[in-house]
This record gives structure tokens, C-alpha cells and sequence, in this order.
């Protein structure tokens, strides 16, 4: 099998697998097959959900009382409105 720099490149990546080997059957040379693995949608939620609560109390200084206040502040951020956790007041973005 042939060496490739892709060996190097995909070795150590977690989204990538090696899959098989391809021979090309007009040189006879051997190589390796990578497919893209992806994350589900419902892993990708679970690991935004952990980051945003992380952020909340980051932004807080304290633990958010339920999944729902979460939310309603990563909305309010998403409408581009944020809640200034210093001031306490709601602060329109441009």
C-alpha cells in the first residue's frame, strides 16, 4: 500500500475514519479510504445545551434554575437583545 501525506493529514482526527483500502486496478497501487463521520443532531444539542450552560454562569456568576431560563437567554441573545448581569438592564444591540 502507498504511503500517502493523507495518512499524516487524517491520523488523529475524530471526525474522520479509515474505512478500507482501494486498489486501482490498472496500476495495482493500494489506498487508503476516509470517510467524514458527523455527529448526530441530537449529540451536537446535548454538547450546545452543556456549552450554553457553561456560558450562562460564566456570564451570570451563577447556575442557571432550569434549562428554560437558559434558553430564554440564548434567544434574547440570538433576537440581539442581551441582558447586562452588571447593570441589570436590557440592552438593545446594533
Amino acid at each position: 500500500m502507498i504511503k500517502s501525506n493523507f495518512d499524516d493529514v487524517f491520523n488523529g482526527l475524530r471526525n474522520v475514519r479509515r474505512v478500507n483500502d482501494y486498489t486501482d486496478s490498472k496500476t495495482g497501487k493500494t489506498f487508503a479510504c476516509y470517510e467524514l463521520t458527523e455527529k448526530s443532531a441530537e449529540e451536537w444539542n446535548a454538547l450546545a445545551s452543556k456549552q450554553n450552560r457553561r456560558s450562562f454562569k460564566a456570564t451570570f456568576g451563577r447556575d442557571a434554575s432550569s434549562d428554560e431560563e437558559v434558553q430564554s437567554w440564548i434567544q434574547s441573545l440570538i433576537c440581539g437583545v442581551r441582558t447586562n448581569p452588571y447593570a441589570g438592564k436590557v440592552v438593545k444591540e446594533s
